[in-house]
């Protein structure tokens, strides 16, 4: 069975399948990276916001 590479030079964006623009591939590692970070962020942002304001 052949090992996966790290980089299988999957693109970075890929087009969307409906409406305009691009889409973050998350099966590029820097894309996956990306949305990992991304969500962090929004949680991390919704927490912060109901410990400083409540609900």
């Amino acid at each position: 069975m052949a090992q996966k590479k790290f980089f299988n030079h999957e693109p970075l964006f890929t087009a969307r399948s409906f409406g305009l623009g691009w889409n973050i591939n998350i099966h590029n590692p820097i894309g996956l990276l990306i949305c990992v970070a991304l969500a962090a962020v929004i949680i991390g942002m919704v927490i912060f916001s109901i410990l400083h304001n409540g609900l």
